[in-house]
């Protein structure tokens, strides 16, 4: 069944989130940025009008996978975090502060085999109209497609060579504390460091081959919002940088609202 809109009468005397958080804020301007109506056109048609119990809001399940992969979390730690944090709960839709989980975690899972790929498209779909509606990418950079060869790990450990020679070192710094030699570089950051940057994509704990399509796509996501991120905190210490020099000359500006 489709979401039902929430009982505003309880919340009558609460205090909106828009009146007690900073409207400068990155996440905040980004929320007001993206036109969520458009998930609920693509996604309207997964849900029954009348049958079933209500469903979570579409902009919940939405807010909380963009949430998921711009911060790099698990579907448990990003419901978790949810609670904590109102910036995270205002992107989502609330207009009052939320006190307990917004859904179960293993919902994340049973969401994402609803839309499946396809669905997971539009995600990626409105991060760059996002981006071309704040200025924060234009359009001569989407007529150059990089493609990135970048391999994503699934949740099986591969014998691959960068494993073996990291398992290698460490087998052969062992031997060397044993047999008392003493080692003036043993590596050991430098090779988890190298380890990473050899997969750049996090493991994939998602199942199957759909799994993988679709965490590729989340993955592209969480890049873009967190690219969207840092051009809204670059518009405001600009505004910011140049407000304090205009009010050094005695002029008068005006701010820009285009986020």
């Amino acid at each position: 069944m489709i979401a039902k809109a929430p009982d505003n009468q309880q919340l009558l005397f609460s205090a909106h989130l828009e009146q007690i958080l900073n409207h400068a804020h990155p996440l905040f301007k980004l929320a007001n940025a993206i036109d969520w109506s458009e998930f609920e056109q693509t996604f309207g048609k997964f849900y029954s009008p009348d049958q079933g119990r209500p469903a979570k809001p579409i902009r919940l399940m939405v807010g909380l996978h963009y949430l998921k992969h711009t911060f790099d979390l698990s579907d448990e730690e990003v419901v978790a975090r949810w609670v904590e944090n109102p910036y995270w709960q205002y992107f989502c839709g609330e207009r009052h502060f939320q006190h307990e989980l917004p859904i179960e975690p293993s919902l994340m899972t049973k969401w994402r085999n609803k839309v499946k790929e396809r669905g997971m498209e539009k995600l990626l779909e409105v991060t760059i109209k996002t981006g071309l509606k704040t200025g924060a990418l234009k359009k001569a950079q989407l007529k150059k497609v990089c493609v990135d060869t970048t391999v994503q790990e699934k949740a099986i450990s591969f014998p691959t060579d960068a494993k073996l020679y990291h398992r290698m070192r460490q087998k052969l710094i062992k031997k060397a504390k044993a047999s008392g030699m003493e080692l003036r570089q043993t590596y050991v950051r430098k090779s988890k460091q190298a380890l990473v940057m050899h997969s750049r994509l996090a493991r994939n704990y998602l199942l199957g081959s759909e799994g993988d399509r679709v965490n590729a796509i989340l993955c592209g996501c969480g890049y873009n919002i967190r690219r969207l991120l840092r051009a809204i905190i670059f518009w405001l210490w600009r505004v910011l940088l140049f407000g304090r020099f205009c009010h050094r000359g005695a002029l008068t500006i005006m701010t820009d609202e285009s986020f």
